[in-house]
């Protein structure tokens, strides 16, 4: 059985809680923010394989890649998914990779994130 990438949104909502014992609350929501990205993301990245059969770059590109196919479809379900991958990888970006960042509010966020991950995750639904 095949890993349901779906499920990190179930795990994005329960870290976005942000009340894990001994657990930085800020902690919490960054992880919330990564996990919904890559539910959205692989979900899009494995719909984008199937559909086309063809090979995805097996390094950090694959981000761009799967956005910009999404983009090159005609339907407004897939140039919509296009949009919120790209959203949800800035934001998971800033959440992994920035100290002090100048942009991220984690509760806010993460909030986001999960909302956009969930919309992605219906359009691909609906496309399928």
């Amino acid at each position: 059985m095949t890993f349901q990438w779906s499920d990190y949104c179930h795990l994005a909502k329960y870290l976005q809680g942000g009340r894990l014992e001994g657990v930085n609350p800020e902690a919490c929501h960054r992880s919330a923010v990564s996990r919904a990205y890559y539910s959205a993301f692989c979900s899009a990245r494995n719909y984008r394989q199937e559909k086309t059969g063809s090979k995805l770059p097996e390094n950090s590109a694959v981000h761009h890649d799967v956005q910009v196919w999404f983009e090159s479809r005609k339907d407004p379900s897939s140039r919509a998914i296009a949009s919120q991958l790209a959203i949800l990888w800035q934001k998971r970006l800033q959440a992994d990779y920035d100290d002090l960042p100048r942009t991220l509010n984690p509760e806010k966020d993460s909030a986001l994130c999960i909302l956009l991950a969930e919309e992605v995750l219906k359009k691909l639904g609906e496309i399928y």
